[in-house]
């Protein structure tokens, strides 16, 4: 018998206490969370990680930073796994865009770097250029981008639609000119990772513009 854990500090610790006591052999998947956030231990990290069978992460990114604060033995556990998408769904697209439409599709938190979208859509508005903008997601900062959107004039320019469906999301994709993800680094560390969201839409064909955060340079550099 073999458990599998998405880290989190509880499950690990179950997960360990289980194979110390004679039960099944755990490996772990490590989530952007569960090793960036300024409130992760590594020595606590490091004993999960020790313990665990192997340990995957999703980047190239992930790994180093992980061997930079884990133990010597814990390193030697830590796998790449890179996500992958499903290619019958996200099929490329040849059609006809929409000019001058830009799409963002992700939770509405800090490190998603929305304000910086929002910014940058207001230069180009102010420079003449006709863009109008499509955010998909809710998060903990929607009423404050919302407003910020109207401080910056961009009522009727930006479309903020809540959560859509993945059928939904592919029908953008096929439309817009261009997918932004402006990632950056949080307060406490946080940040993406790999986000699947730029494979999705490489994968059908739409020009992805983002930041050099932690593993996004291994899918829009490679």
């Amino acid at each position: 018998e073999h458990l599998h854990v998405h880290f989190a500090t509880d499950s690990a610790f179950v997960a360990m206490l289980v194979r110390e006591l004679g039960g099944p052999s755990y490996s772990i998947t490590a989530h952007a969370k569960d090793i960036y956030r300024s409130t992760v231990h590594p020595g606590l990290l490091s004993r999960f990680v020790e313990s665990s069978a192997f340990t995957v992460t999703v980047c190239d990114a992930n790994v180093q930073h992980m061997q930079g604060s884990l133990t010597e033995e814990a390193s030697s556990r830590v796998r790449r796994l890179y996500n992958g998408i499903d290619l019958e769904q996200f099929l490329h697209s040849a059609s006809d865009r929409v000019e001058g439409h830009v799409l963002m599709v992700g939770r509405l938190v800090p490190k998603k770097g929305i304000d910086i979208l929002l910014e940058a859509l207001a230069i180009l508005r102010r420079s003449g250029r006709p863009v109008r903008t499509t955010i998909v997601g809710t998060g903990e900062d929607e009423e404050k981008l919302r407003s910020m959107a109207t401080d910056l004039g961009l009522d009727g320019h930006v479309t903020f639609t809540g959560p859509l469906d993945q059928g939904a999301v592919r029908e953008l994709m096929h439309e817009a000119t261009v997918f932004c993800l402006p990632c950056l680094v949080g307060e406490d560390g946080n940040r993406d990772a790999l986000p699947t969201v730029l494979l999705e839409a490489l994968a059908v064909g739409l020009p992805c513009i983002s930041t050099p955060v932690t593993g996004i340079p291994e899918i829009l550099l490679a």
